[in-house]
């Protein structure tokens, strides 16, 4: 085969490949539609049977209480980035570590030394209402991610009575 006929043969075969992928593309893209209307549909129907339906007959998901808080525990710092707490940290065992530094408990927790502490970041908006060794209550808005130490946002936190 001459070099010519080679070079239209690659044009040829790039544009026939080229073609099938925006073909590809654009079904995919259309599937898609279709699951969003589809999607659509059903949380009109959700929204269309709750609306009536007895608001009376809706009873919480087995499990879920929103009065009861998702964890307790004794906060260790606050700063820029939210709050450390223990939480399985009691007041007599936090009087033994309350002047340590935070950054050497946090180390100590990751090594495993210190593995009882159950560290856990807290994001949380109004952080700055909180102190050093306030026991406090917290209620998580979403998942724990499960890094050392866990980090999770909170949608509400109490300092306990």
């Amino acid at each position: 085969m001459s070099q010519r006929g080679g070079g239209i043969l690659i044009r040829k075969c790039t544009i026939l490949f080229i073609v099938i992928l925006i073909g590809l593309l654009s079904a995919c893209s259309s599937a898609s539609n279709d699951n969003a209307n589809e999607n659509d549909s059903i949380a009109r129907y959700s929204k269309d049977k709750a609306d009536s339906d007895n608001a009376d007959e809706i009873k919480p998901i087995a499990g879920y209480d929103e009065g009861k808080a998702d964890m307790e525990g004794i906060v260790l710092d606050v700063g820029e980035h939210g709050i450390k707490l223990a939480r399985n940290l009691s007041p007599d065992e936090y009087e033994e570590i309350k002047n340590e530094p935070v950054t050497k408990l946090h180390n100590e927790y990751v090594e495993g030394e210190r593995a009882s502490l159950r560290l856990i970041d807290l994001i949380y908006e109004n952080e700055n209402e909180f102190s050093k060794g306030d026991e406090v209550e917290v209620w998580i808005d979403g998942d724990i991610m499960e890094i050392m130490p866990e980090r999770a946002k909170a949608k509400k936190i109490v300092v306990k009575q």
